[in-house]
């Protein structure tokens, strides 16, 4: 009997990834050969539906001499994975802090040079309970398109961001990682109009956001240093009988100092 090699790296890899995520994966078809994975239609579970959704392909350049001559090393194997067209949705509760000490980063360059994330979707629905009172519940949709992960793994793992939220913001971003360490965070938020807010009573809560934020850490001895300038413009909500409006806030700022500026605010009828 023929040995079906493709059908056996695809059960193995389903039941691999599935563990690893605690969900499940499940791919329609897999392609293999010396230089290349190629793995379409998948479907993806992860974390007790935390994440769930689609990937229309994943493709993976390896060197298979590397992989005979190094053993399981996959910073020389993998050289770069490509993802195409991701369509997911992470639906997540966050709650009052634990006490418990914070998830460390991974170091991301043992694992590949490169990896491509192209013309994604996402749609992120967070609920939030602040811990006020039992009642008071934030919750936060959002939705992206066109969006695009870079990462670049040297000595350091540099990563690049580019996506378009649902009212047509545009958002930018960079982060270098250092064994796992934030050594630089630089954001551009254009034009954002959240999709949709809502948090206990509050009414229709609406605003317009550009900022732009850069945070950076050269090496583990030196103090991080940050600069922020963000534009907060027609803001406005419903509570209960108060219509509050606050045409505009402005913020700017550093390591140092920080300033705020807001401007004429609308209770009703009543200018503040």
């Amino acid at each position: 009997y023929a040995f079906d090699l493709q059908g056996y790296v695809k059960t193995k890899l389903e039941s691999y990834l599935s563990e690893l995520i605690q969900g499940s994966l499940k791919i329609d078809r897999l392609s293999i050969n010396e230089r290349h994975l190629t793995i379409n239609g998948i479907k993806v579970s992860a974390g007790n539906s935390i994440v769930t959704g689609t990937i229309r392909q994943i493709q993976v350049d390896y060197n298979l001499f590397r992989l005979l001559t190094s053993g399981i090393n996959f910073r020389k194997i993998i050289r770069q994975i490509n993802v195409y067209n991701p369509d997911l949705t992470v639906s997540y509760t966050i709650k009052p802090p634990s006490g418990k000490k914070p998830t460390k980063i991974p170091d991301l360059t043992p694992y590949f040079e490169l990896l491509n994330i192209n013309q994604g979707k996402l749609s992120l629905d967070l609920t939030v309970h602040p811990g006020i009172t039992k009642e008071d519940t934030l919750v936060v949709k959002e939705r992206f398109r066109n969006l695009n992960l870079d990462v670049n793994n040297k000595q350091l793992s540099e990563i690049k961001l580019s996506a378009v939220t649902a009212n047509r913001g545009s958002i930018k971003a960079e982060a270098r990682l250092d064994k796992g360490i934030i050594s630089l965070i630089d954001i551009a938020l254009e034009g954002y109009k959240p999709y949709k807010i809502s948090y206990s009573e509050l009414i229709n809560p609406q605003t317009e956001i550009s900022t732009l934020f850069k945070y950076s850490k050269p090496s583990s001895e030196a103090n991080p240093e940050y600069r922020i300038s963000t534009i907060i413009w027609n803001t406005a909500a419903q509570y209960s009988d108060y219509s509050v409006q606050i045409p505009l806030i402005q913020v700017e700022g550093n390591e140092r100092a920080l300033s705020f500026a807001v401007s004429e605010i609308k209770i009703n009828d009543n200018r503040i």
